[in-house]
């Protein structure tokens, strides 16, 4: 499977093919662009399931024109409001380390839920 359109330009079977990029030149960059965002959500998502041991959810909404790129909600497991701050602490701490999320301009909002298994 590509992520790429592509036009067939000669031969029954599929070789010869080329980028779509040609009928519309933003096209790549809009397509670059949600992927960037894509694998920053991914990485933060990761780092972020290590930091508050536990699953994330992720929520994106765009970010253009604002001064960032995106605005990234993580919704983590929550014990108590000193643990919570701390995690917070360290995860900041490793993305501005990390070398994806270190450079990419995006808010983090952290959004605390019960852990799984622990009554509220």
């Amino acid at each position: 499977m590509s992520l790429i359109p592509w036009v067939p330009t000669g031969g029954d079977g599929g070789e010869g093919l080329e980028p779509m990029s040609h009928l519309d030149p933003r096209l790549d960059r809009e397509v670059r662009r949600r992927w960037e965002v894509r694998a920053a959500e991914w990485r933060a998502v990761a780092l972020a399931e290590l930091v508050f041991d536990g699953p994330v959810v992720p929520r994106v909404a765009g970010g253009a024109g604002m001064g960032f790129r995106a605005l990234l909600e993580l919704e983590v497991p929550f014990d108590d409001v000193n643990a919570h701050r701390e995690a917070e602490a360290r995860f900041l701490a490793a993305a501005g380390r990390d070398p994806l999320l270190g450079g990419f301009p995006m808010v983090v909002l952290f959004a605390p839920r019960p852990r799984e298994g622990v009554a509220p």
